[in-house]
């Protein structure tokens, strides 16, 4: 995937951001997510790295950890908590 694939896909909805010296494209369209840290995420974020001229796109992963702590603050909200 390259660059201008995410432009398009996130129909011009993104932001480019550095963070400690490495860039980061972040979707805009889905928000972000709470970590359990208090901390939180773009729900679709993917790291920019040049390398022989080209710029590479790898997704940040999102870990099972994640899903469990937004499913349990999903189901309170649901139970009205």
């Amino acid at each position: 995937m390259n660059v201008q694939r995410l432009i398009d896909i996130s129909e011009g909805w993104y932001i480019i951001e550095q963070k400690e010296g490495q860039w980061y494209f972040n979707d805009l369209r889905f928000g972000v997510i709470p970590r359990k840290d208090g901390t939180s995420f773009f729900a679709f974020s993917y790291h920019l790295k040049e390398k022989e001229g080209k710029i590479q796109v790898t997704e940040l992963p999102k870990t099972s950890r994640e899903a469990q702590f937004l499913i349990q603050r999903l189901w309170n909200r649901i139970k009205g908590n």
